[in-house]
């Protein structure tokens, strides 16, 4: 019997919770699962559903998979599927190939980052300025910047995320950029 979306998320759910099992957000001491949980939440607010983009939600509920669990690729693809691993993996920074620099500017190479990728890594980076303007204000102002190049890249490739997602869900992604922004402005 195949299951529907929501009884498959809710199973991959399960499986990202118990990944991440004993880890907690450094600044809120919340079971980390709410991070990738509120990705997933944020790429939703975007018109980004679940079952019309299963791999974009799946990659964005196992982003930090990879780097911050024993998951291996190997492991994650029987589990999540060939797709949504290879956008865990290019979402994965991976500090022994190269410098954090070299890996945001990878956003910018459709050959290198799918635009997928590009849009979970918004929203995971948008996320994470807003954990910091309630936690670190200060900080929230130099980790919007440091995402420079991911914004650039997704401006640079608009058109791309435009024929994979929809004018308006791009807009609206474009939209909560700029909201974030402001805040940032404002209070970091």
């Amino acid at each position: 019997m195949k299951m529907d979306w929501d009884e498959r998320f809710g199973m991959l759910t399960w499986q990202a919770a118990k990944l991440h099992a004993g880890q907690v957000r450094q600044h809120s001491g919340l079971p980390y699962i709410v991070h990738p949980l509120d990705v997933v939440w944020r790429i939703s607010q975007w018109g980004i559903v679940g079952s019309e983009h299963p791999d974009t939600w799946i990659a964005a509920l196992f982003h930090d998979t990879l780097e911050d669990t024993e998951a291996t690729p190997e492991t994650l693809q029987p589990l999540i599927g060939e797709q949504a691993t290879k956008l865990v993996e290019a979402l994965t920074f991976d500090s022994s190939l190269h410098e954090k620099h070299v890996y945001l500017d990878s956003f910018q190479d459709p050959a290198k980052t799918p635009i997928a990728a590009v849009v979970v890594k918004l929203a995971d980076r948008l996320c994470n300025v807003e954990d910091f303007l309630r936690s670190d204000t200060a900080y929230a102002h130099t980790y919007f910047w440091k995402a420079e190049s991911v914004f650039d890249a997704f401006t640079a490739r608009r058109a791309q995320a435009v024929a994979h997602f929809s004018e308006k869900i791009v807009v609206t992604i474009e939209n909560d950029i700029h909201d974030v922004e402001s805040a940032v402005e404002m209070f970091g």
